[in-house]
């Protein structure tokens, strides 16, 4: 059965949605939010309070966390896009992800510090790094049958570099030196559980 077309009503409310998405990044992620976030927004947006709240009922909370989980879907759709034949560069490439993603100014703010101020982000927080996890669950899985992985916890190193990925985003926040050297850091630790 093929995938049903979407309506041009469809294609409006789903535009809309991604327009406020949008404008939640761009107001959370700037040092400069002051006021009433929903007036923010919805000026940023270029819509009503009342069409905020027909798309996202749950005000503030819901609009911060939906954006949360659209940002850490590019995250990882990101990763996608870098190679990946051997471990150590499927390891790397969520670094390499996260340097481009904190490229992306507000989004890469929002996603790595900024969202972090909000409680509601806490039910999905997390969901790139789990995601970063279980991919170097599986790539050092790989070192380990080829042999090419010093005697450590597969496990517990996917949860280590799981957080380096983070710092190399919040580095990267800071200044795109930063995140180079970050990343360069991260590069290098990858290495260093390669048995030689």
């Amino acid at each position: 059965m093929a995938d049903a077309v979407m309506t041009l009503r469809e294609r409006q409310r789903e535009r809309t949605r991604s327009d406020i998405l949008d404008a939640v990044v761009e107001v959370v992620a700037s040092d400069q939010a002051d006021g009433p976030l929903i007036e923010l927004i919805s000026t940023r947006a270029g819509v009503s309070r009342a069409t905020i709240y027909a798309h996202f009922p749950g005000g503030v909370d819901e609009l911060v966390e939906s954006a949360y989980v659209r940002a850490a879907h590019d995250f990882i759709e990101l990763v996608r896009t870098y190679p990946s034949g051997s471990w150590e560069e499927r390891i790397l490439a969520h670094g390499l992800a996260m340097l481009e993603l904190a490229d992306r100014g507000p989004a890469g703010r929002f996603y790595n510090v900024a969202a972090a101020q909000f409680g509601a982000i806490v039910r999905v927080q997390g969901a790139g790094s789990r995601r970063s996890h279980d991919d170097f669950v599986l790539a050092l899985a790989d070192a380990e049958r080829a042999g090419e992985l010093v005697d450590i916890d597969p496990e517990e190193a996917a949860y280590l570099l799981a957080g380096m990925v983070r710092v190399v985003g919040v580095r990267a926040t800071e200044s795109r030196e930063r995140g180079r050297s970050s990343l360069a850091a991260f590069r290098r630790l990858v290495e260093g559980i390669r048995r030689d």
